[in-house]
């Protein structure tokens, strides 16, 4: 797996574009990939198309097509890595997703859609006939990101008042003092958010709050759960772990054994 960050036009959208070479031996393989608080594009030029399966137990999955949407999520999905060809895509900054595609995030939230659903089918068949044409896995990003260009350009960024909202929540402020500090009835404070987002203030938050504890961990090294558990935020042990297994549908310590270097990506 290669990212790089994207073009600088497209930093205010974009957090990074990437590149997977796909699997070599033809093994089929679950993968569970946990909320991460962003959305993604991913395009497969050639060869199968992206399976996802309903659920862990799944047996056969379903097939989402060569070029999909993958909303925000506050709850894992399951995915087949098994394909041999590469695939592309780009990793959506929170609240970026609906101008890069063209409608509100939350219509993409705990779930994906074929990209045609957001992007002209015509615009989409032209993309992938660069992308197989390209020279190198660089050259296929590019032409990648000269679609991505098209598709934010005339927005500046972020809406300021949800850029605001992320930085706080990032920062560990309650949803209550976003409220307020908006001077917009909650109701109208969530609704904007979700449609920015793609899920609530609240559910976000939780996803943010997990991701830091998954991105402090290290496989070689036996977890303090409670000491990240109270960095984090959590009011105390227990209630990392109900919030763990409601996120990830893993006790922290059968994920801790099976972390890999890609946190967010367990294989099943």
């Amino acid at each position: 797996m290669y990212s790089r960050p994207p073009d600088s036009a497209l930093e205010p959208f974009i957090e990074c574009v990437w590149f997977n070479p796909g699997q070599t031996g033809g093994i089929s393989v679950r993968e569970r990939v946990l909320p991460t608080g962003q959305a993604h594009i991913a395009i497969r030029p050639s060869g199968p198309g992206f399976r996802f399966f309903e659920h862990a137990a799944d047996p056969a999955g379903r097939d989402m097509g060569h070029a999909i949407a993958g909303g925000m999520r506050s709850t894992p999905y399951f995915k087949d890595t098994s394909a041999e060809t590469p695939s592309f895509g780009a990793l959506m900054r929170p609240g970026a997703a609906g101008l890069v595609l063209g409608k509100p995030a939350g219509m993409l939230a705990e779930r994906h859609l074929p990209l045609s659903v957001f992007w002209p089918e015509q615009d989409l068949a032209r993309l992938e006939d660069a992308m197989r044409a390209a020279a190198c896995a660089e050259d296929a990003l590019q032409a990648l990101e000269t679609e991505l260009q098209k598709r934010v350009r005339g927005h500046d960024g972020i809406a300021p008042g949800v850029a605001t909202a992320l930085r706080a929540i990032a920062r560990g402020k309650s949803v209550g003092d976003l409220v307020h500090q908006s001077g917009v009835s909650h109701r109208h404070f969530v609704r904007l958010f979700r449609n920015a987002v793609g899920l609530s203030p609240k559910l976000y938050s939780r996803v943010v709050r997990l991701g830091h504890v998954v991105l402090a961990l290290r496989p070689e090294e036996a977890p303090d759960w409670a000491g990240l558990a109270a960095d984090a935020g959590y009011f105390d042990q227990s209630h990392f772990i109900r919030d763990f297994r409601a996120h990830t549908g893993l006790a922290p310590a059968a994920y801790h054994r099976r972390l890999s270097e890609r946190a967010f990506h367990v294989a099943d």
